[in-house]
């Protein structure tokens, strides 16, 4: 996500510093409860709002639709009814099960999917084919891992793999490793599905291009998108995202790699530069623990950093718009011209090290206004500065216009006062539920939940509970 570092105002806050706060939340909240009846009537505005709006430009976006398109479940269930009465009512007990737990899930509704899933398993398995049994297991498998129970999908998976193919097992640990954003995972499973003869979608290569790139491999990426490119020249997905990551792999060509125990950090081996890359390993790490620390959040992975030797060649490189200041896009983008030290950087590290952990614990389906709340409270910014941004607009943003990411805004002034309206309505809810709740509330957000639903769980509908 790209960030903004606005200037400090130059006019004071106004006076009746709550009555927006109240009026936003207000609206939000009743906007919420309309927003869930509609998805219970078959129509989820903010999911459409988001599908219309995602940039294939940003990897992390690729993630979610990724995984959905992994691990996808045959159009028939594989196996036979068998020869006896008893087989064939217990294919045709099963195929019921199958086919809504199938359905509810391609509906992104994992909860009511479940016991749909577990009923095909209290079936006695002498009565169906193998490839029957193992077909329900992954289907179990991968809802399972929609309501972010990462373990017990992965049993499931180790079950089904000795009864089905091996493409079709390969495919399902790929779809689970994308959805648990175990990008080294995703790729291995990816290599394996292809190797044992596995038919190759576009997807297939998106995935392996967006696993390459969250291990900060950019020549991997460039290379798996351009191959994809050229078996499936009119997909636009890789159409679109192809120009990105050539961008990535020229760039980083030449960069040099330092480590620390969390960060792989890419820079131009110039005097300038290398002579830093101690100082900032040592802030990104420090900025880090503390984000961590908020969120109750152990991390896994080793996350790539690219320090650009200037804005242009930032600016260049990430495609970022002109307004932000860093980004956050499966990596984390810091531009540091000549002559700043990096203690200049430490809010945009805080900043965007609360991305990276709000993206790992919503699952990538926290709404941008939280997102970017979150990571300007971890960075100190002062409310003082929003209150005078939206008193110049005359008014906040409705949060349903700031469910996709901000690097849409083209004006500059658009983009303050989505930050600020972010900013003012996360403190509140923040100050509300605490840091606990908050966590849970994303990790909610992560099993798919729509946002209204999980909003009205955890707000309700008292928005006086903000003005206290």
């Amino acid at each position: 996500m790209p960030d903004e570092q606005p200037p400090p105002p130059d006019a004071p806050p106004p006076d009746d510093r709550d009555t927006w706060v109240d009026r936003v939340l207000q609206g939000t909240l009743v906007l919420a409860v309309l927003a869930l009846a509609a998805s219970r009537a078959g129509f989820d505005p903010a999911a459409t709002w988001h599908r219309l709006t995602a940039s294939f430009g940003n990897a992390l976006d690729q993630a979610v639709h990724l995984a959905s398109a992994l691990g996808s479940h045959p159009t028939e269930l594989p196996g036979r009814p068998g020869a006896t009465p008893a087989e064939r009512a217990a294919f045709d007990t099963f195929r019921t099960a199958y086919e809504r737990a199938a359905d509810l899930q391609r509906q992104k509704k994992p909860s009511e999917a479940l016991p749909f899933a577990e009923a095909t398993e209290r079936l006695d398995p002498a009565l169906l084919q193998p490839e029957t049994r193992g077909a329900g297991l992954i289907l179990h498998a991968l809802i399972l891992a929609d309501l972010s129970r990462f373990d017990d999908a992965q049993d499931l998976l180790a079950r089904a793999r000795p009864l089905v193919p091996a493409p079709q097992a390969h495919d399902a640990f790929a779809a689970l490793a994308v959805r648990r954003q175990d990008w080294r995972q995703a790729a291995a499973s990816l290599r394996d599905y292809l190797d044992a003869g596995g038919k190759p979608t576009p997807q297939t290569y998106l995935a392996l291009g967006v696993s390459y790139d969250h291990l900060g491999d950019a020549d991997q990426a460039s290379d798996w998108i351009t191959r994809g490119r050229a078996e499936f020249p009119r997909d636009p997905d890789l159409a679109k995202i192809a120009p990105r990551f050539a961008r990535d792999a020229r760039s980083e060509r030449s960069m040099t790699t330092r480590y620390s125990d969390r960060f792989a950090l890419k820079f131009v081996d110039v005097p300038e530069q290398a002579a830093l890359t101690d100082q900032l390993l040592a802030l990104l790490d420090r900025d880090f623990a503390a984000v961590c620390t908020t969120f109750s959040f152990t991390p896994d992975e080793i996350i790539p950093v690219i320090l650009y030797p200037s804005s242009s060649a930032y600016y260049s490189a990430s495609g970022a718009p002109q307004w932000s200041a860093a980004q956050y896009d499966g990596k984390i983008r810091l531009p540091l011209p000549a002559g700043a030290p990096p203690s200049t950087l430490d809010p945009v590290i805080s900043h965007e090290c609360t991305h990276y952990v709000v993206h790992r614990l919503s699952a990538q389906h926290c709404p941008a206004w939280l997102d970017e709340g979150l990571a300007q409270l971890a960075e100190r910014r002062e409310e003082a500065w929003a209150r005078d941004q939206i008193a110049r607009a005359g008014g906040p943003l409705p949060l349903t216009a700031l469910e996709a990411p901000f690097e849409h805004f083209t004006d500059p002034t658009q983009a303050r006062l989505a930050y600020a309206t972010a900013l003012t309505t996360t403190r509140r809810l923040n100050q509300q539920l605490g840091a606990a709740r908050i966590r849970e509330l994303l990790t909610q957000l992560g099993t798919g939940r729509p946002t209204a639903e999980v909003l009205q769980e955890y707000v309700g509908l008292d928005s006086s509970a903000f003005t206290r």
